[in-house]
């Protein structure tokens, strides 16, 4: 009976461990799309890949500050 049990508990056991497994590859994938995205947009702001944006922002903000 008390080896019965220790089987049940044994394979419970088993399974939340493949379960947390799991859910650290889940974590350790998400992690690293995290890291790409913010090393892409790291890159993008040093090239300055977004120059048009910032021209327009730029003639936004002179026009903003003539006509105070």
């Amino acid at each position: 009976m008390v080896a019965d049990e220790v089987r049940k508990l044994a394979e419970s056991s088993q399974r939340a461990a493949k379960q947390i497994a799991g859910l650290i590859a889940m974590i350790q994938q998400d992690t690293q799309t995290v890291v790409a995205g913010i090393q892409s947009g790291g890159e993008e702001v040093r090239s300055g890949t977004s120059t048009p944006q910032m021209e327009f922002s730029h003639q936004l903000l002179n026009k903003s500050k003539k006509k105070k």
